[in-house]
């Protein structure tokens, strides 16, 4: 059992960062259901390490400088993915005037300007959160945001719709079962208790999110794609940054 799921987070590491994993290899249904259930897990684990990050650039930097080495760290350890879901939701929705538009915009490689200008205006919050906890010496939203995100990922997987057969959203929603959101959703409630009730806040205000955003994509798409979970990642990463700066 201890096997499967050291293996079951290699396949998550390997599904949500650019970090060297080993063995590269398709899992199977049961080993996807295992790794999504441990994605808050992978996201407490980046969030020790932006926060060491951040430690040390803090010690030998200014602020501004700190939190721009906490922004690119993050972004490469992602490798960009989940911006790139930001990107080609925004411009689906600025873009699409019906369900099949939307889609094929989603779908396409290029980047249109309503998508830049969403991750431009995302970075440029995040950057600006970062600063301040930073000036604070407040890790804690650092700690949360990457956890939180991906537990919110994995809920909103369970409770949607894909908009489209195949694809990293059907795969997502075929992986989140209710065992899969029930024990990502203990690894959140115990690492959030840590943080009360700071925690507690950012868990009722992502849940209500999620189920926001699930509702307002079936209506416009009929559904979830993975570039909308990688978007809602972001948002929500953003969000508690913000929070985080409020105490």
């Amino acid at each position: 059992m201890l096997e499967e799921y050291f293996e079951a987070f290699r396949i998550a590491l390997g599904f949500l960062t650019v970090l060297p994993t080993g063995e590269d290899r398709l899992a199977s249904p049961e080993e996807m259901e295992r790794a999504f259930s441990l994605f808050p897990l992978v996201g407490l684990g980046m969030g020790v390490d932006l926060t060491i990050v951040g430690w040390l650039s803090e010690k030998v930097a200014s602020p501004l400088l700190a939190a721009s080495a906490l922004l690119v760290f993050w972004v490469l350890v992602t490798g960009g993915l989940h911006l790139d879901g930001v990107a080609d939701s925004f411009d689906a929705l600025a873009l699409g005037r019906s369900k099949e538009d939307r889609l094929r915009i989603m779908k396409e490689s290029t980047i249109g300007t309503f998508g830049v200008l969403a991750v431009v205006l995302l970075m440029m919050v995040k950057m600006a959160a970062l600063t301040t906890l930073v000036q604070k010496g407040a890790w804690r939203g650092l700690l949360l945001a990457p956890m939180v995100a991906r537990w919110a990922a994995v809920l909103l997987a369970h409770i949607s719709t894909p908009a489209r057969e195949g694809g990293l959203g059907g795969m997502a929603i075929e992986a989140s079962t209710k065992k899969t959101t029930l024990v990502g959703l203990a690894i959140t409630v115990a690492g959030l208790l840590i943080f009360w009730p700071l925690g507690l806040m950012n868990l009722l205000w992502v849940y209500l999110l999620v189920k926001g955003v699930s509702r307002f994509w079936e209506g416009k798409i009929g559904g979830i794609t993975g570039d909308i979970l990688g978007a809602t990642i972001e948002v929500v990463e953003m969000g508690i940054l913000v929070v985080a700066t409020l105490f």
